[in-house]
């Protein structure tokens, strides 16, 4: 942290999953001293520190330490965002509460972005061909293909003719799906985004108050593929379908394209550059 805390700050606090405890009390401390700083240093505080809170709720950790562990990350992370100048959050569920401190400057909004590209035009739905991708980190990845194997298969759920594609690192597949399914193994960037132009499905793995938070999401929807959550209890929503929409003939014409339009929507909402130009204004001085 710079020791005069004149130059913008951003911050990336991701205390939950990554950490032992996630309680960086070194942190809280030195932003402490950096706003005391500020206040008697300057005439008017400088919009210097701007904290973007990763991945909430809290871990849901077993046993007497975790139960004591979650409401002092919980305590800590409300502390940051008092003392932040400004507060960005990827989950809408964290924005009431990170505000109790900050009722006249609520936490901004701003979603996962695409690591794998954009399209400012993919093709229309109909136009692609009957292909299914999984995408997203190797356990994310068996959750979505074990759901798949206990709903019937990929076959079963989208046709006989489906043609489906494992993009990452070679994991195991449950032996019901191993003729069904193409491994490709890591790919470039660019690879992914030419598979993803050309896939009409998409499976991810996320809880339903964390799709917002899911880059493999907001890859399907920067790149016109109609997203799957491989939750097995989630309910139809407006962002995605949900297994229990399966099989694919089930689902009506205006459902696929209520879908498709809130794909384009949420890309043009939420895109690379409308999230860059909004961190660089909340880093700009008053």
């Amino acid at each position: 942290m710079p020791a005069d805390c004149q130059r913008p700050l951003l911050l990336q606090y991701t205390p939950y999953a990554y950490s032992r405890l996630g309680l960086p009390l070194a942190l809280l401390c030195r932003l402490m001293l950096c706003r005391l700083r500020i206040s008697f240093r300057c005439r008017r505080p400088r919009p210097s520190i701007l904290t973007f809170f990763h991945e909430l709720p809290f871990l849901n950790r077993a046993g007497w330490k975790g139960r004591l562990v979650l409401p002092l990350q919980a305590f800590f992370c409300i502390l940051v965002a008092g003392l932040s100048t400004e507060v960005l959050v990827n989950q809408t569920s964290a924005m009431s509460w990170l505000g109790l401190l900050r009722p006249f400057s609520p936490p901004l909004f701003l979603p996962s972005w695409s690591n794998v590209g954009e399209a400012l035009d993919p093709l229309e739905y109909q136009q692609r061909p009957l292909q299914v991708v999984i995408f997203g980190s190797p356990g994310k990845r068996r959750h979505a293909h074990h759901l798949v194997a206990q709903l019937g298969g990929y076959r079963h759920l989208f046709g006989s003719d489906v043609q489906v594609l494992d993009i990452g690192e070679l994991g195991q597949l449950p032996s019901t799906l191993a003729h069904e399914v193409t491994t490709t193994g890591p790919l470039q960037p660019d690879e992914v985004r030419q598979i993803l132009l050309r896939s009409r499905f998409g499976w991810f793995y996320a809880e339903p108050d964390q799709v917002s938070k899911s880059g493999v999401f907001a890859a399907y929807c920067a790149l016109g593929v109609l997203p799957i959550v491989a939750f097995p209890d989630a309910p139809p929503a407006a962002a995605y379908l949900s297994p229990c929409e399966l099989p694919i003939q089930a689902i009506s014409s205006e459902r696929v394209q209520t879908l498709a339009n809130h794909g384009r929507a949420w890309f043009h909402q939420h895109n690379l550059s409308q999230g860059a130009d909004s961190i660089i204004t909340l880093l700009q001085p008053c």
